[in-house]
């Protein structure tokens, strides 16, 4: 666990701004400098995700992966900075900054979200401009936010993991997200990669879940099938065939055609998801060696319907 703090020192031309990283024993560990050619004022520092963040105001020009972002002499920039742990400087939000600054511009606090919203706090000298959003009420405080949802093409956004599938009625089904993930918000406020859902009539839904991979986030949806499961001995024009049933360690599915992404699950006796896939061949082979001793039911959603067998495990 490490412990950053910020402070100041005077390299003649001004005050600059560092951060100082040490360990829980207080052994130091690295710093940073704001890459400014005369003078920094840094605000409150935050850890979020193995790198710090902070508010700047510099004064003629800041240096940024090779470029100068340059401002006239005495002129005052203002930014909000993400440092990796080596003390390198990863990420600027410029704040367009007007001309006025009496009383000064300062930035104050800076924290993240558990979804990696930069939430950003100061007083006012001078009108600010956030993205197109401009606040100039001099002399007051701000609260401002940087959205870090995966918005461009270039970011990967992130997905649950979890496939659309298909199960009965009156059943507790537990969805299972990707656990790399870093954090998940679910409809119901849950936080956890793992969501537990129970319908009383059969039908579809989307569910939606906002999934955080530590870099950005984006909104999964995943499309559920609830059908009543009354009558699964009845399957006279089932087309598919499953074998050998019982079974020991493979289950091997047979259709007559083609479907096009058909939706495959294996539910155990209590309508719980033990397998899910997406389908788009004749033949296909499970493996159920993992599978507890029981009766399972292998569901298939097409274009033309829900297809059931059931096996058994042996």
């Amino acid at each position: 666990m490490t412990t950053p703090y910020n402070y100041y020192f005077s390299p003649g031309a001004g005050n600059m701004g560092f951060i100082a990283v040490y360990d829980e024993n207080g052994n130091f560990l690295n710093k940073m400098v704001s890459p400014v050619t005369r003078s920094s004022y840094l605000g409150n520092i935050t850890y979020h995700n193995h790198a710090i963040y902070g508010g700047m105001l510099w004064v003629d020009s800041m240096r940024f992966q090779n470029s100068w972002l340059i401002k006239p002499t005495n002129s005052v920039g203002y930014s909000y900075c993400k440092w990796n742990m080596q003390g390198e400087l990863m990420d600027v939000k410029n704040v367009l900054r007007g001309t006025v600054n009496n009383p000064p511009t300062n930035p104050y606090e800076t924290q993240l979200d558990p979804l990696g919203n930069m939430w950003v706090g100061g007083t006012l000298g001078t009108s600010l401009d956030f993205g197109g959003h401009q606040v100039s009420d001099w002399g007051v405080s701000y609260l401002a936010r940087f959205n870090n949802q995966c918005d461009d093409t270039v970011q990967v956004k992130p997905t649950s993991g979890i496939p659309d599938t298909a199960f009965c009625i009156n059943t507790n089904i537990q969805l299972i997200g990707n656990p790399n993930n870093v954090y998940y918000v679910w409809g119901n406020g849950n936080h956890t990669n793992t969501q537990t859902v129970n319908y009383a009539a059969a039908g579809t839904d989307s569910l939606f879940v906002v999934v955080y991979d530590g870099k950005c986030y984006w909104t999964d949806t995943i499309v559920l099938t609830i059908n009543s499961c009354i009558g699964i001995d009845e399957v006279k024009e089932n087309p598919m065939k499953v074998f050998p049933n019982p079974a020991d360690d493979f289950v091997n599915i047979s259709l007559p055609q083609y479907y096009k992404d058909a939706q495959l699950s294996v539910l155990n006796s209590q309508g719980g998801v033990q397998y899910s896939a997406v389908i788009n061949n004749k033949e296909f082979k499970v493996d159920v060696s993992h599978f507890a001793t029981g009766i399972y039911i292998v569901l298939l959603k097409t274009g033309d319907g829900v297809f059931w067998r059931k096996v058994v495990r042996n």
